[in-house]
């Protein structure tokens, strides 16, 4: 695959930050990495008052197509802002041109390795801050799924601790080599999305 030129491709709305004079984007996906894709949820602020998207509006967001670019973008190379070690490439299985669905399920997929030892040794600079997060989001589960998690180990997801909110792509603009795209994450916001100042 041929490198692009930077700004000659634009993401889908959904992949990328948009603020307005108020800081806020015009409209959101809440996609907290811990949770499986079918649980994002997406807000719309450009109308009077904050609106909730209907599940069935949140399926047209991820089945759109996730970028602008001709030919059709059929692959993405993703690394994460925070982890630039860790990267990989997104494809249909079908060949097909790529979603945003298919993007956030290789984020979430990714995200869920379990942890070797050298990754480990190598991110977990305080390695009781990890535990604890990791402990909080658990307790959220029913015993079982705590259970269960607590037995898997540590994932890819847990170095996020408290910034496990997906903020968006943006592409690389000095690698020569691949089209390549940075994932961002962040904390959750203080004020509900649904009410914004």
């Amino acid at each position: 695959m041929s490198p692009l030129p930077p700004g000659e491709m634009l993401a889908h709305w959904s992949v990328r930050t948009v603020l307005t004079s108020r800081g806020i984007s015009p409209r959101e996906v809440e996609f907290d990495l811990r949770k499986p894709v079918g649980n994002i949820v997406a807000y719309d602020f450009t109308r009077p008052f904050p609106h909730t998207y209907r599940q069935s509006e949140v399926d047209d967001i991820l089945d759109a197509v996730v970028c602008n670019h001709l030919p059709p973008l059929r692959e993405m190379v993703i690394r994460y802002q925070s982890f630039p070690q860790w990267k990989f490439t997104v494809r249909r299985k079908d060949g097909g041109v790529l979603q945003v669905r298919d993007v956030f399920e290789a984020i979430y997929n990714d995200l869920q390795t379990v942890l070797s030892p050298d990754d480990r040794a190598a991110y977990m600079d305080d390695p009781k801050a990890i535990f604890d997060a990791f402990i909080r989001q658990c307790e959220d589960d029913p015993p079982a799924v705590c259970a269960a998690e607590q037995k898997a180990g540590l994932r890819r997801v847990d170095l996020l601790m408290e910034e496990c909110l997906f903020k968006g792509l943006t592409r690389a603009d000095n690698n020569d080599v691949e089209d390549l795209w940075i994932a961002h994450f962040g904390p959750r916001p203080l004020i509900p999305p649904s009410m914004p100042t």
